[in-house]
């Protein structure tokens, strides 16, 4: 399980979209809470539009780290999406 999050957490700086759609398929098939909230969080900084459906499927978990990671990277991607549109 450490292997799996430390894997999760390497994506951090990958600009690569198969990165990203591979941590959507996993919030989107993983039963595991901290599986999601590290997915989540590495979302927050390299994903796109494209993961927001997914997170918002996790906007409304009773879990709250699952909850918290979910609307912060949702509220993340959508603040960078607006910086890259003003620039």
């Amino acid at each position: 399980m450490l292997i799996r999050h430390s894997a999760i957490q390497a994506l951090n700086n990958s600009s690569d979209a198969v990165a990203e759609s591979t941590l959507i398929e996993l919030i989107d098939t993983s039963g595991d809470s901290h599986d999601i909230t590290y997915s989540n969080s590495v979302l927050n900084k390299i994903g796109t539009l494209k993961a927001i459906p997914s997170l918002e499927k996790h906007a409304n978990s009773r879990k709250r780290d699952v909850k918290a990671s979910a609307k912060y990277a949702i509220e993340e991607i959508l603040k960078r999406e607006k910086q890259a549109a003003d620039s």
